[in-house]
């Protein structure tokens, strides 16, 4: 610019200033600045669902799925801790119902009516007497004697020799340290009803109180049973007979078409009341049942075992004259749970055979101890959420039942799951799962609606039918929820983990034992030959038909023919 310029710069107008020269080729720089080199455009990720709990939702069984396709030990794990903690934290003592009266009950008006009659005549009086013997809680116990032939003894219960056998029984039971010590804590006014306790014997073998002996010879009986000799059995029953040993009469120990001393009888009872010291009774009820579990009843079952020995020709010993029941206070609920916990062993069987069969079908004993520990677990969480106070007899029958029905789900999804894996081998994991869990949910549905079946007892007007329907139905719904949870992680743990560790890692014979496959259920030929039969059409519906008939009808025939079981009711209810 400078060189531009004339030499003579006096005659042209004054130059413009550095200033206004750098605005001007400001202005003439370009508008845009030069595009930089960038890195190539990289592809398009995933789209995050929105933040809503709708989508959140939707996501749950992807997400979970995902979890359980990464980790099915863990999640399998957590599962059975979870479920674990929920039975021990709801458990609550097993109180069993075993008042057998129950299954005679009709939730009807007039059942109602009678219990609200009943309760009430228990409190009629305002104030319960401190003095009074009848609010006091007794404790009964009562011996029946049936006599037997044995030998050269007929069958009458006044034999001397079966009389002479029930009073050295009595004496037996009077002299248990626990017998001793609850009737000398009863009341004193009613200690006789133990202490001898009310016996025929007490009248056959009074002892005689010669320290009242009169100038003319009288003298007095103390009836209890330990005299030596003999009072005849006719002198007795006419004492008895007469009402001087009011309240009791011939009747108090014979049954009640007893004719009179002339007559003779085959069975004799006798009774022992044990009656607390106070309106307070909880801690006398509790020391007799336990003296009842503890001595009473171990020693009435032995006596009772010796009365049905047949006598032995080669020994100088005669068997007991008599045969020997019982029933009680606290001795019927004992028998009772010691039944029922004897037939609980047949459920330990059910669960062993159920084991079993599972292990060779499914052919893993893994997945057979899950599907064992699933319907315990259904049964557990049955009982914790149906709250009832007192557990029915028949409510143990779901035990039974759904360890010896419910392995048949397992089979099922073990099948099914086979199946997927080899029509979609190449499939993405997690969607397998989801299919799975869809299916498997279709398999379960015919399972679901047997639960509702059973529910509709509810509508029962007998109680143990209600009470076993809620708990059926309750343990049926459990049971297909559990299967969903946990033997899913358990197949998929199998195929991962422990298969692969049963076969690579163990010897020839561990395999056979966890993963058996040389031991196989023979389901193609018993389904073979279904289908050959079916194929004989009506001849085999014939032959099914006649032997259904026949069957029947043998059984209805030996049912008519066959007399009631038990002891017949040949005492008074008073």
């Amino acid at each position: 610019a400078r060189a531009a310029e004339p030499e003579d710069a006096g005659d042209q107008p004054p130059t413009e200033s550095r200033l206004q020269r750098l605005a001007d080729r400001i202005k003439r720089l370009p508008q845009e600045p030069p595009q930089i080199p960038t890195l190539p455009d990289l592809p398009e990720g995933p789209r995050l669902p929105s933040l809503n709990l709708a989508g959140h939702v939707k996501m749950l069984p992807y997400r979970y799925c995902t979890v359980l396709r990464k980790f099915p030990g863990v999640v399998l794990v957590g599962w059975l801790t979870v479920l674990t903690t929920v039975v021990v934290a709801t458990w609550r003592p097993l109180l069993v119902n075993t008042d057998l009266t129950a299954f005679r009950r009709v939730a009807a008006n007039a059942t109602r009516d009678y219990d609200v009659h009943t309760e009430a005549l228990k409190h009629t009086r305002a104030i319960r007497n401190q003095t009074n013997l009848g609010d006091r809680r007794a404790f009964r116990l009562e011996m029946f004697y049936q006599a037997k032939q044995t030998g050269e003894r007929d069958k009458s219960i006044f034999s001397e020799a079966v009389l002479r056998d029930i009073r050295d029984f009595e004496g037996r039971l009077r002299e248990l340290p626990g017998w001793q010590r609850l009737c000398q804590g009863s009341d004193p006014r009613a200690r006789f009803r133990c202490e001898p306790g009310e016996s025929l014997g007490n009248y056959i073998w009074p002892a005689r109180l010669d320290n009242f002996l009169t100038p003319k010879g009288f003298f007095r009986l103390n009836w209890d049973g330990r005299a030596r000799e003999r009072f005849p059995a006719s002198a007795a029953l006419t004492y008895l007979l007469e009402g001087a040993a009011q309240p009791h009469s011939p009747w108090r120990f014979l049954p009640q078409d007893f004719k009179g001393p002339a007559s003779d009888a085959s069975v004799m009872r006798s009774l022992f009341t044990f009656t607390a010291p106070s309106l307070d009774a909880e801690q006398f009820a509790a020391d007799y049942e336990d003296f009842v579990v503890q001595e009473l009843y171990p020693m009435l079952m032995l006596e009772s075992e010796r009365t049905l020995k047949d006598p032995d020709p080669e020994s100088w010993d005669e068997p007991l004259g008599f045969r020997l029941f019982f029933r009680g206070d606290a001795v019927d609920e004992h028998e009772i749970s010691q039944a029922l916990e004897h037939d609980m062993n047949y459920a330990a069987w059910a669960v062993a055979a159920g084991l079993l069969i599972t292990w060779v079908h499914l052919q893993s004993m893994f997945l057979a101890a899950v599907s064992s520990l699933t319907l315990l677990l259904a049964v557990l969480i049955a009982y914790a959420v149906v709250q009832v106070e007192h557990v029915s007899l028949a409510s143990f029958l779901v035990v039974i039942v759904v360890f010896t029905l419910g392995s048949n789900s397992f089979y099922k999804l073990n099948d099914l799951w086979l199946h997927m894996r080899a029509t979609r081998p190449n499939a993405d994991p997690t969607e397998h799962l989801i299919d799975f869990y869809k299916a498997a949910g279709l398999q379960l549905l015919p399972v679901s609606m047997t639960a509702v079946v059973f529910l509709t007892h509810l509508f029962s007007l007998l109680r143990p039918l209600r009470e076993f329907g809620l708990f059926m139905g309750t343990s049926m719904l459990f049971r297909s929820l559990l299967t969903l949870v946990l033997f899913p992680p358990a197949l998929l743990e199998h195929e991962q983990a422990l298969g692969r560790f049963v076969r690579q890692r163990l010897p020839a014979s561990l395999q056979e034992l966890m993963e058996p496959q040389k031991v196989r259920i023979p389901t193609a030929g018993v389904a073979a030959a279904c289908v050959k039969a079916a194929n004989m059409g009506r001849r085999l519906v014939l032959t099914v038909l006649a032997a259904a008939l026949f069957t029947g009808g043998i059984a209805a025939l030996v049912a008519g023919l066959r007399q009631a079981d038990g002891l017949p009711a040949i005492f008074a209810p008073s």
